[in-house]
């Protein structure tokens, strides 16, 4: 059998792929009666028994035994190769299990640790669970592995016994047909030889053989010499094939059909005991699987400390779920910034409206007083007055060398600063009202206070003859104005409130430096100060209403306008791919706004808005939002800003001609294919829109890793800032109201995946 050499280490090395690794970790042993019988224990007897063998051997030698034993192999290798074929596909398909569990793992860690999600035991609990299906994961990647291998092991097998099987089928039938053919000639020569005998035997007892005829006659002797010869030939031919066809087949039947037999039946056994062997492994591995499973879902108890570390089993990590203590640990959280409880709320009647409902002439009003703290100043200079009783207007000195003013608080404005001076009492119950307005940014600039005078805070609300200003008032902190007593009439104060406008209207614009605006140092100002007595028939101008501005200043053209322009002609423009308005909106928020909560999504002061579009539109280099009074301290008014100019664009920013792309892109349900989808059509985006769009993405990254503080998750940015990055797809009006969902949707995927679509410092 030197033909079979290159098949006859199938087995061995099959038998070697079938040992356990050494550094593997052991297994514990199924239950002895539950383990399958070795092949060699298998029990034999009833074959060994000598009439059953005897049986078989007739068989396997007799003429049908190649054939036979041909047949039997043939089902062999059939049953092998179907059995490799189901070794793969459930290769195939645990491999796509368990890649599919690993990847939900680790999607369900990435999950786990966002800010939206419970915290605690809870997602320990859950992060636990999460690596107990990863360990079951790669049991069922090394579990496929095995079968992968397995398979690849039997399919070498069957190819090397089927070219075996061709082998020996070639060899055994081409023995088996040269008999036959022997034997075949062997009767036709026989047939020969008895046909001529029987001729020469009628020819020599004078019998002709009737229906025969020839044209010339032969004589009786002649026609006898002839068939005896003929005889003569065809019985040394027979002989011949006769002995030709006992050689033969003594050669089959004692070596080449034993030869063939034998060969044929070592590959049906070693193809049945290769599969047989595979069959047991593939149990084992089943078993193996399971139990790894099992001990990951359960690990054993009461293990030796140097096997291996205890851990809990899923059960025991469910059942470790606190929800009090989640709940509580949540909430104790933002304990810091739950502050003090405020003071008590009480009703505080307006001076301008209790002084209206007094029943007294016109002529007098009534005398109004205030409960508030006082105040007192050093170096106090008195201004003389003319009016008669001997009272001065502005400050009046006591004994001490102090000044005492009583103010009383007044809401702050957000818009303007117009300012009440309150009611100041004069002799004889007599009482005025003065109003006034410090400059607005960008006016006049405010001359210096002194050190007597009262402060005025940006924002603040002083009221209007016809009642209180409830406008809600910035955080700019609790300081009260403060103003002296005055017991004067007004008629040594007008010229010097003259001075005072005519001094303010003739300085430069500058804008303020700090929180506060003073008054003028050297003389009362008209805008502050300023009451008339009703008595005197001289009057001020503009001191029924106090000066009040809702939208642009009428001195601010649009030099360069912002708003409404294409982002490519504020590129070409002003030289710089991201507008100006963009930059400082964002560092605005970013340095003042990250921790405000509903920040983009609760909208500024109108007249705010308004004015600071006139800012930008007027020149944007002289914007510096660095400096929180040039915004009147009103973030969200920065804010609803930047939307207006995003919302303001001919363009959107993320195109017209992308809208159907970007709408295509996020119709894709699997996060990794839409986040390329939306990453290809956003690299195509013009070079303005491009790194508008980053700039714009960068921050509101910053704006969601705030989420805690602000509550603005990516959700609910894309939610803002959907319709008005993507504008409608088919012109004003055309909108899809559904596409608001995929709008969102696009702008929520491009939050999360900042980092992976644009580089930091791109």
């Amino acid at each position: 059998m030197s033909n079979r050499n290159p098949d006859g280490n199938i087995r061995s090395s099959m038998e070697r792929s079938s040992n356990p690794r050494n550094d593997e970790a052991p297994l514990p042993t199924p239950p002895a009666s539950r383990a399958p019988p070795a092949v060699h224990d298998s029990p034999r007897t009833a074959f060994d028994t000598s009439e059953l063998r005897e049986r078989v051997d007739g068989v396997l030698q007799s003429d049908i035994g190649v054939i036979t034993l041909l047949n039997r192999l043939k089902q062999s290798i059939a049953s092998a190769r179907d059995f490799t074929y189901f070794l793969k596909e459930r290769s195939a398909l645990e491999e796509k299990h368990a890649q599919g569990l690993k990847k939900l793992c680790r999607s369900t860690l990435e999950l786990i640790g966002r800010p939206e999600s419970r915290q605690g035991s809870f997602a320990q609990s859950y992060e636990e669970i999460t690596s107990i299906h990863d360990r079951m994961s790669d049991h069922g990647l090394e579990f496929a592995m095995s079968l992968h291998q397995m398979s690849d092991d039997l399919q070498e097998m069957v190819s090397n016994i089927e070219r075996g099987r061709k082998h020996w089928k070639h060899t055994g039938l081409t023995s088996e047909q040269r008999l036959q053919d022997a034997e075949a000639a062997v009767g036709k020569a026989k047939n020969k030889y008895e046909t001529l005998a029987e001729q020469y035997d009628r020819a020599r007892t004078g019998d002709r053989q009737s229906g025969r005829f020839a044209l010339k006659a032969k004589s009786a002797a002649q026609q006898e010499e002839d068939l005896n010869r003929k005889a003569q030939a065809a019985d040394a031919d027979y002989a011949s094939k006769v002995q030709a066809a006992r050689a033969s087949r003594q050669e089959l039947i004692t070596s080449l059909r034993p030869q063939a037999v034998r060969a044929l039946t070592e590959l049906i056994t070693e193809c049945d005991s290769g599969l047989t062997l595979q069959l047991q492994k593939f149990a084992s591995l089943n078993e193996r699987l399971l139990l790894g499973n099992g001990l990951c879902v359960s690990p054993l108890k009461n293990q030796p400390s140097g096997i291996a570390p205890h851990t809990r089993s899923l059960r025991e990590v469910a059942h470790n779920i606190d929800n009090e203590k989640d709940f509580r640990d949540y909430i104790l959280i933002f304990s810091n910034k739950a502050g003090s409880r405020t003071s008590e709320i009480k009703y505080e009647k307006h001076p301008a409206l209790v002084s209206s409902k007094q029943a007294q002439p016109p002529s007098q009003p009534p005398q109004q007083s205030f409960n508030t703290p006082t105040n007192t100043y050093q170096n106090a200079s008195p201004v003389a007055s003319s009016s008669p009783g001997g009272y001065e207007r502005g400050h009046r000195p006591s004994q001490s060398g102090q000044i005492s003013g009583v103010t009383p608080y007044q809401p702050p404005n957000r818009e303007g600063y117009p300012m009440q001076v309150p009611q100041t009492q004069y002799p004889g119950g007599h009482t005025s009202l003065s109003h006034s307005q410090p400059p607005r940014y960008l006016g006049a600039q405010i001359p210096d206070i002194p050190p007597h005078s009262p402060l005025i805070m940006p924002g603040t609300n002083l009221g209007t003859p016809d009642g209180p200003k409830t406008d809600t008032p910035p955080n700019f902190g609790d300081t009260n104005r403060m103003r002296s007593e005055s017991g004067s009439g007004t008629g040594s104060m007008i010229p010097h409130m003259n001075q005072y406008r005519d001094d303010v209207q003739s300085r430069p614009s500058q804008a303020p430096n700090n929180h506060f605006q003073q008054l003028p140092r050297s003389q009362p100002s008209y805008d502050s100060f300023g009451p008339p007595a009703p008595q005197q028939s001289t009057s001020l101008p503009n001191t029924g209403q106090p000066r009040h501005s809702d939208g642009p200043r009428p001195d601010l053209p649009p030099l360069n306008p912002v708003f409404g322009v294409t982002l490519d002609e504020l590129f070409h423009r002003d030289g710089t791919a991201v507008p100006s308005i963009v930059n400082q909106c964002t560092s605005a928020v970013e340095f003042f706004g990250l921790d405000v909560e509903g920040i983009y999504r609760t909208s500024g002061s109108n007249p705010h808005i308004m004015e600071m579009k006139a800012m930008f539109d007027n020149d944007s280099s002289q914007v510096d939002f660095r400096n929180p009074t040039v915004f009147h301290q009103d973030i969200a008014s920065v804010a609803t800003l930047l939307k207006h100019f995003l919302r303001d664009l001919p363009d959107p920013l993320l195109t017209s001609a992308n809208y159907n792309s970007f709408r295509t892109a996020a119709r894709i349900e699997d996060d990794i294919g839409r986040r390329d989808s939306l990453h290809a059509i956003i690299n195509e985006l013009p070079d303005p829109h491009y790194a508008t769009l980053r700039q714009l993405t960068l921050h509101l990254y910053k704006v969601a890793e705030h989420s805690p503080q602000n509550k603005m998750t990516p959700s609910n940015l894309a939610i803002v800032f959907g319709p008005t990055l993507m504008g409608q797809g088919g012109g004003p009006g055309l909108g899809d109201p559904n596409d608001a969902a995929w709008q969102a949707r696009v702008v929520e995927t491009i939050i999360l995946n900042t980092y992976q679509i644009f580089d930091d410092d791109d």
